[in-house]
Formats: C-alpha cells, structure tokens, sequence
C-alpha cells in the first residue's frame, strides 16, 4: 500500500521490489527444512530473528527517497525472506512431528488452516495499523508504525517458539 499509494509505484514497480523476500525464502526453506531434523526447535529461533532483524531493518529504512528504496529496502527484504523460509519449513514438520500416520491429512488441514487464519488476521492487523496512521500523518510513518506492528507479531511468535523449545517441543 505504502509503495503504491504513498510512493507512487507502479503495481510491477512493487512486485520486483518485494521479490528479494521470495528469493530469500526460496533459498532458506529447503536448507532448514534438512536442519529441524538435527538441531530441531533452534531452527526456527535463529530464523526468527533473521527475520525480526530484516524487518526492524526494513522500518527503519522505508522512510529513505523513494529513488533509493531498491538499494535500501530491497536488501532488508532478503533478509526478512531469508529468516521467513528458515521459519515455514521447520515449524510445519515440528508441529506434525507425533501426529500419529493415520491422522496426518486431518492435522495438515488443520495447520493449514490455522496458518491461513493466521496469515489473514496478520493481514488485517498491519493493514488497520497503516490506515490509521496514515489517516493523522504522512504514508511513511504510516508504513514504519504497520513494519514495527509486524514485528510485535513476530516477537510474540519468538517468545512462543522459546516457550515451546524450553518445554522440549
């Protein structure tokens, strides 16, 4: 929204500068889905907080001109991408890990859905986050206060996935 309404960017314009978070988690999501096998719940605590950081980094950032939004915000975007891939993976194979055969479709439709949920109240939260700022200041602060609302977010799923590795899960 921010890119597009507050920049000016064409919708193709935003895609490509998005597109470093896909490559990121194209790379990390094969690699750490291989890793939960061994290191388990770490996995996602690292992964987490590369994401976390990629995130800070690109609130911090998404205030620079936008001439130079592809050289700022496009790196902090791979980086978010690359913990986000590190994240998907390893938290689907943890969560059905004892989930006995014969029930893995019920559960994996359940973690699909839970993860869907999930996904659109994620959504709607960063979105009323930006509308509201925006409504009382400019586009730019608006997008930082909707990046650093995500990353509440994401600092609550880290708490829970140190919950979950200090309880052994």
């Amino acid at each position: 929204m921010h890119l597009q309404e507050g920049e000016g960017f064409t919708p193709l314009h935003t895609a490509l500068l998005m597109t470093p978070f896909a490559f990121g988690a194209a790379v990390t999501s094969p690699l750490a889905g291989r890793l939960v096998g061994r290191i388990g719940r770490r996995v996602t605590l690292v992964a987490l907080s590369v994401m976390m950081t990629g995130t800070a980094l690109a609130a911090w950032l998404v205030t620079s001109p936008p001439d130079a939004l592809w050289w700022t915000l496009a790196p902090a975007m791979f980086l978010a991408g690359i913990g986000g891939g590190g994240v998907i993976s390893p938290n689907f194979t943890l969560s059905l890990d004892n989930v006995p055969p014969e029930m893995g479709g019920a559960a994996g439709g359940a973690l699909q859905t839970g993860q869907r949920i999930g996904s659109a109240l994620g959504a709607a939260l960063l979105m009323t986050v930006y509308q509201a700022v925006n409504a009382v200041t400019s586009a730019p602060v608006a997008a930082r206060s909707a990046l650093l609302a995500a990353l509440v977010v994401l600092s609550v799923a880290f708490a829970a996935a140190v919950r979950s590795w200090r309880a052994g899960d």
